[in-house]
């Protein structure tokens, strides 16, 4: 399989997966990438951000493994500041951990298959971002996943 296409199919079960998931709040949609139209912008919402990948080359074998890591960030509005920071943060834990259970909640680190393994490697607690219409309040937990590329 292409490396993009890997790319693309983990991309689209990692968005799928937190849309069918159960979270502390009902969510306006998942942005997926590093950019956003500002009608899609309504919080609450979830951002999947890519932040890089590192290949790692197995010598004595035809392929490499590539671990791209992704930010899954939790974004709500608020005016109460302890409200607005306590809410991102579950939000961004629980959109995470949903990445880790397949639809019948048994626990699939491999994305129903595409990749080989995905797990949570970091959080950030919540920061904010005044606006007219009160704060915005994101924490993220960074995910890595790793998948076997044989495109050379």
């Amino acid at each position: 399989m292409k490396t993009w296409t890997q790319l693309k199919n983990i991309r689209d079960g990692m968005k799928s997966r937190i849309e069918a998931a159960t979270l502390n709040v009902a969510i306006n949609g998942v942005i997926v990438g590093g950019k956003s139209r500002l009608s899609d912008f309504n919080p609450p919402l979830v951002w999947l951000m890519p932040v890089n990948a590192a290949v790692i080359d197995e010598s004595m074998a035809l392929n490499e493994y590539w671990t791209p890591r992704y930010l899954v960030i939790g974004v709500v509005q608020s005016y109460e500041p302890e409200e607005g920071m306590a809410q991102a943060e579950e939000l961004a834990l629980r959109a995470s951990a949903a990445l880790l259970f397949d639809s019948q909640g048994e626990e699939d680190r491999t994305l129903d298959g595409n990749c080989l393994d995905l797990v949570r490697t970091g959080f950030s607690p919540a920061s904010d971002r005044i606006t007219n219409d009160g704060a915005l309040y994101g924490a993220a937990v960074e995910i890595e996943v790793r998948f076997n590329n044989q495109d050379g």
